[in-house]
């Protein structure tokens, strides 16, 4: 309790100094305006007036006694502006009526209004333009790019097509050189599970004999179905070849 008390006490103390504080500095500035004569009692009084707004804006000759004459009278026409100022009250200035426009103005003003017209026209006109050469070159560079991505995806397919092609040329070599080491018999079971396109593509690199003997080691009937349709597959790429073929076939 007691530091709490002196903490308040010191508070006051602070309070109570920088009130003196104040006091002096307002009297610091009092006596700086009496000295240099900007503030007198009669503009106190004025001031005093104005804040309880009865202010009378009246000269100060007319204080001094009734005994002035026009000579006095002088003076306090030249302070009513200065008067006035300092009591805050501002003389009306008189209103001077507006000159009515003439059809010259209407005219000028017509002008005027058509040129900032044509103006926004123009400056929409070029804008607009800006926007459909800009648009127009997007465009441009939008269907530029499409045709190189075309180009470069065509070119992608024909190269994965050129690899598949060799990739299965590989294989069908590699198909070919087995295939030709086995048996009549043995080829044409091989045949059977191929359809007939694909044993037609064997058969047509083989010799005509070959071949021959291959289709005719077809036994039962559907085996030797399954022997015409893979003749009719090499009759529609090679006629001539499928008719050698059945020529042999039929030699004894």
């Amino acid at each position: 309790m007691t530091a709490i008390r002196g903490w308040i006490r010191q508070g006051y103390d602070l309070a109570a100094v920088f009130s003196m504080l104040n006091l002096l500095a307002l009297a610091g500035v009092a006596a700086y305006l009496v000295v240099g004569g900007h503030l007198t009692p009669e503009r106190v009084r004025q001031v005093v007036e104005v804040m309880r707004g009865t202010a009378v804006a009246a000269p100060e000759e007319g204080l001094a006694g009734d005994g002035a004459g026009a000579e006095g009278a002088e003076p306090a026409t030249d302070d009513a502006p200065a008067a006035a100022e300092s009591t805050g009250v501002i003389a009306e200035e008189p209103i001077v009526a507006a000159r009515p426009r003439t059809s010259s103005d209407l005219t000028q003003t017509s002008l005027i209004e058509r040129e900032i017209a044509l103006r926004e026209r123009n400056r929409f006109e070029v804008e607009i333009n800006q926007r459909l050469a800009l648009s127009e070159s997007i465009m441009l560079q939008i269907t530029t790019r499409l045709d190189e991505l075309n180009a470069r995806r065509a070119a992608f397919e024909k190269a994965k097509q050129e690899e598949a092609g060799v990739k299965d040329e590989e294989g069908f070599r590699k198909e070919l050189e087995v295939f030709n080491s086995l048996k009549p018999t043995q080829a044409f079971d091989y045949l059977i599970r191929k359809d007939a396109d694909q044993a037609a593509r064997l058969l047509m690199e083989m010799d005509t004999r070959t071949v021959a003997k291959i289709l005719e080691s077809a036994k039962s009937a559907e085996h030797k179905a399954k022997a015409d349709e893979i003749l009719s597959a090499i009759r529609k790429v090679a006629p001539a070849r499928a008719a050698e073929v059945a020529g042999e076939a039929q030699t004894p």
